[in-house]
């Protein structure tokens, strides 16, 4: 098990450059990775995405690179794109009729407007990505780390429900016998007179419909099922299991939540409520595991 909530850094330093590289991460249903990256490097981004590819599945990730670059290096302006950006602006004003004024700062700041002569940034990029594979491994020591808390949690949590589940087996056999004699002298009440063996045994009969209705037998071995389904993914060496334990706890919860109605007996309500209070709140823990 992972956490999708994670931080990871670290730090290149060169006689050339100084690279710093840090990671954060928060839950969310699917991959979304934000790229802070000197602009002249941006390309490297889809590069760098697909560092992350075979490491995280769902999570919202921002990356954050800061490179200072000790190189010396020259600054020309890219002049082609300046002539041709000047040109358009002056046509636009002409075609608008506006007065054309030029910001020289902002036309300056426009992407690809400066060219640096420094030299091949290849050796830049390997040490950008190693840095960043580095950074991505400290993160993810900490997102198992919060993911492994999160599991000896809701272990405990399943031993604790399966605990009051048996309770609540246990003490429904009584609560049948209690009810079938209710609902017996119930009928007999509302007759008003004597019946004979065969209009009693019908009302014998239809009590003992009733009573099946409200046996909570496959309930529970249902519910006991996703609970013995959940542990054993806990022990499942597989990353990407939040959308499972989604699922398996919403199952969980329809079948104590058919329970709780079928068993209204004040002798077990403390346990059933428990059930479904833990339940909610592993619900709460898995939509922060990957």
């Amino acid at each position: 098990m992972k956490s999708m909530t994670g931080y990871g850094k670290d730090t290149l330093f060169t006689d050339n450059y100084n690279i710093s590289v840090e990671i954060k991460s928060l839950n969310n249903r699917f991959f979304d990775l934000n790229v802070s990256i000197p602009r002249e490097l941006s390309s490297i981004q889809n590069d760098l995405k697909s560092l992350f590819n075979d490491k995280v599945f769902r999570g919202k990730f921002d990356l954050t690179i800061d490179i200072l670059d000790k190189r010396v290096s020259s600054t020309i302006i890219n002049e082609p794109k300046l002539k041709s950006y000047s040109n358009l602006l002056k046509q636009a004003a002409k075609i608008g009729g506006f007065d054309l004024q030029i910001n020289i700062q902002d036309l300056i700041a426009e992407p690809d407007m400066l060219i640096s002569e420094n030299n091949d940034n290849q050796q830049l990029i390997e040490d950008i990505k190693l840095v960043v594979k580095n950074a991505l491994k400290n993160h993810q020591i900490m997102a198992l780390k919060e993911g492994d808390k999160m599991a000896d949690y809701i272990k405990k949590s399943l031993e604790n429900m399966n605990k009051s589940l048996t309770i609540v087996e246990k003490a429904f056999p009584k609560y049948k016998i209690e009810l079938f004699d209710k609902l017996v002298k119930k009928m007999e009440e509302l007759i008003h007179e004597a019946i004979n063996d065969d209009d009693k045994h019908k009302i014998l009969v239809e009590t003992s419909i009733k009573i099946d209705r409200s046996d909570i037998t496959e309930e529970i071995i249902r519910l006991r099922s996703h609970i013995e389904k959940f542990e054993s993914l806990l022990n499942v060496n597989n990353q990407a299991l939040g959308k499972k334990f989604n699922f398996i706890l919403q199952e969980m919860h329809r079948e104590i939540n058919t329970i709780g109605s079928k068993y209204n007996s004040n002798l077990v309500f403390d346990h059933i409520l428990f059930i479904k209070e833990e339940i909610e709140k592993c619900r709460e823990i898995i939509q922060n595991v990957e």
